[in-house]
């Protein structure tokens, strides 16, 4: 029969390693801040996109 193998990065990567947690968490909060910065951006580009077709009409 086959060889089982080990998962991939079990020897690699540490479950409880505190400085990779806080690394991870940080990240995740700039890539929050980052989307809804753009999304912001986005919502104020439609709205002046808007204001401006109705400005026309």
């Amino acid at each position: 029969m086959g060889e089982v193998n080990p998962p991939r990065y079990s020897v690699t990567m540490s479950k409880d390693d505190p400085e990779r947690e806080r690394r991870l968490a940080e990240a995740l909060r700039a890539n929050l801040r980052r989307r809804k910065a753009q999304a912001r951006e986005a919502d104020a580009a439609g709205e002046q996109a808007a204001a401006e077709r109705s400005a026309e009409s």
